[in-house]
């Protein structure tokens, strides 16, 4: 089994990754309602989901690193975890455009293009989480077996 970046002997990785995945599909939802109700808060919401959760990712995208290199080289799993970390790469540079298309302040509607693109974003983001999914479940990536 592979193991990465640890803190009181648990991933860090995994500690991490559930924030901006909820961020980033809070403000997928705070979008929708935007558009559809017209909330002005809308747009704060989705800006600020947006960007804490590109903070956030940075840094779950960093302990993720220390995980890929605990990978052995010659395992499927590293066919998976090259295209995890393609596709949630991916999804954090499309975040960065989104939030910089809303423009300040972000109480204004953003231009519809900068809701495609954090769309585009969360579909690219879920698909990549799946990918992670896989190499927890199916290869056991960070999984220890240990009874300590």
């Amino acid at each position: 089994m592979a193991f990465g970046l640890r803190l009181g002997g648990h991933p860090v990785h995994p500690m991490l990754v559930h924030f901006p995945i909820a961020l980033w599909t809070v403000a997928a939802g705070a979008d929708g309602a935007g558009w559809i109700y017209g909330w002005p808060e809308s747009w704060l919401i989705s800006f600020g989901s947006q960007a804490v959760g590109i903070a956030i990712a940075a840094v779950a995208m960093l302990a993720g690193v220390f995980d890929f290199a605990a990978i052995p080289r010659d395992t499927p799993a590293q066919g998976i975890a090259v295209s995890h970390l393609l596709a949630m790469s991916t999804a954090w540079l499309l975040f960065i455009v989104s939030l910089a298309l809303r423009g300040l302040p972000p109480t204004n509607a953003p231009s519809i293009w900068a809701t495609v693109t954090a769309l585009v974003a969360w579909a690219v983001m879920a698909f990549g989480g799946w990918l992670g999914g896989r190499l927890v479940y199916e290869f056991g990536i960070g999984v220890s077996n240990s009874k300590r």
